[in-house]
């Protein structure tokens, strides 16, 4: 049976968070229970800490998503092997629990064991599943490859229509990089995610990753959600590496 609270520990989160700190949800209605927090909101920002203490307890990495006056509105928290990040890199299985700020797990970013096995997968078998709350799919992620260095992400609603993508070069090279969300239909820019360019003291001492993410005010809910679903996904098979 599902638990809104599930699996929550403070001891596996790498940063703790004041209670003032976080922005009160709005008290709308809506069928995806946690995610009222994005009606508002055109401009996200994610940022994560991860330091190499966590490598050596194997404690996977987590983030706060925050809107544009820094106010916490969700956390999340990862679940993954050390030997799949390892050995495996961009394609092993993971899943990333998305907690609102009394606890409550909204929205799970998933991609099967099945789906993450070989190098050599389809991009179909690549496909990475979103559940808000959990148990109710609201859509997919779909890594496209083109070649090596760039990926189109499909993002479909939950009967595999797609709606938006996303391009994507894949800078290994690189520690930043801004991926315009166009619409699946005339190609129009609407958004953007943007890898922050950080000091290599961060980046490889402490290992943050700060990432943003812009849509348009009155886009749909679910479509935030997914747009912040990618950001996720970009991070783990862009710059987990």
């Amino acid at each position: 049976m599902y638990s809104p609270l599930l699996n929550w520990s403070n001891e596996n989160t790498t940063c703790f968070i004041e209670r003032n700190e976080w922005n009160p949800c709005l008290n709308i209605e809506s069928k995806y229970p946690g995610l009222q927090y994005l009606v508002s909101v055109d401009h996200l920002i994610i940022k994560n800490k991860y330091r190499w203490s966590d490598v050596i307890k194997n404690n996977s990495p987590s983030f706060v998503i925050k809107d544009e006056n820094g106010q916490h509105l969700y956390h999340t928290r990862q679940e993954s092997t050390f030997c799949n990040r390892f050995w495996r890199h961009k394609f092993s299985p993971f899943q990333i629990f998305i907690y609102d700020n009394s606890k409550f797990l909204v929205m799970i970013v998933k991609r099967n064991y099945q789906n993450a096995t070989s190098h050599l997968c389809s991009s179909s078998c690549q496909e990475i599943e979103i559940q808000a709350p959990p148990g109710q799919l609201i859509g997919f992620i779909k890594p496209v490859v083109y070649n090596n260095c760039y990926w189109i992400y499909e993002i479909s609603d939950e009967e595999r229509n797609v709606q938006l993508r996303i391009d994507c070069f894949d800078n290994y090279c690189l520690d930043y990089g801004e991926y315009p969300v166009l619409s699946s239909s005339n190609d129009n820019e609407i958004g953007k995610i943007i890898k922050q360019k950080l000091y290599w003291t961060q980046e490889m001492l402490v290992k943050s990753k700060n990432f943003e993410v812009n849509f348009p005010i009155d886009l749909d809910i679910k479509f935030k959600a997914l747009l912040l679903a990618a950001v996720f996904v970009i991070n783990y098979m862009v710059y987990e590496n």
